[in-house]
């Protein structure tokens, strides 16, 4: 029973670390492109005045915000799935408490910085959540390895970080906007093979649930 207990664990331990870890990769990649390019999305989409005003980098602050909204749902959907009813009670408490926390947070930041600050309170109240699911799911899986869904290379991330910045700075470079869209498609071809490369375990693993879940519709 213990076995078949540690079993279940542990599968449970690995969907959740693959799945967090393909949602926060897709947020990285919206960051890594959605921050240079917001400014052209903008002007393609509502002309000038749209991206000339605050605009840009509203948009620059919902791509991050995205990271926070994807981190959380996958963790918070898994840490009250393995709560005990007690578990449940303290933390309905502490979303409260949070909710009162980020009352006051965004009054603040939007007295200080205005517009900004709606996302930007949206985003540590995310954090506090996040904060507070991980500690939930890190008791759930006592002395299991849990963290896996946060560790990358070095080199994948400074290549983000890089194709961030070339990216941002470019569009100083192109003085036609189909060709500075074109090599960003170009630099984003290339970080697609370096995620695959990178991650293939994760996405062979992805492929499998899928397929089983459409087979198990089929049958």
């Amino acid at each position: 029973m213990m076995k078949k207990q540690k079993t279940i664990k542990l599968n449970a331990l690995t969907f959740y670390n693959y799945l967090l870890r393909f949602v926060i990769i897709i947020s990285l990649l919206v960051i890594t492109f959605g921050i240079p390019y917001s400014r052209i999305f903008l002007y393609l989409y509502g002309g000038k005045n749209l991206s000339s005003s605050s605009g840009p980098i509203l948009l620059r602050l919902y791509c991050i915000y995205i990271l926070f909204l994807a981190i959380n749902g996958i963790t918070e959907a898994f840490s009250q799935a393995t709560m005990s009813i007690k578990q449940l009670k303290n933390y309905r408490t502490l979303m409260l408490i949070f909710a009162l926390i980020y009352l006051g947070i965004f009054y603040i930041l939007i007295k200080q910085i205005g517009t900004y600050g709606i996302i930007i309170s949206n985003c540590l109240n995310m954090l506090l959540r996040i904060i507070t699911n991980t500690y939930y799911i890190h008791k759930y899986f006592d002395g299991i390895l849990w963290s896996k869904p946060f560790k990358y290379s070095y080199y994948y991330i400074i290549t983000l970080i890089l194709t961030l910045s070339i990216c941002y700075y470019s569009e100083q470079w192109f003085n036609n906007s189909l060709i500075y869209i074109c090599f960003g498609i170009f630099l984003g071809f290339l970080i697609l093979i370096l995620t695959w490369k990178e991650e293939k375990e994760m996405i062979h693993y992805i492929y499998c649930i899928i397929r089983l879940n459409r087979q198990k519709k089929i049958s």
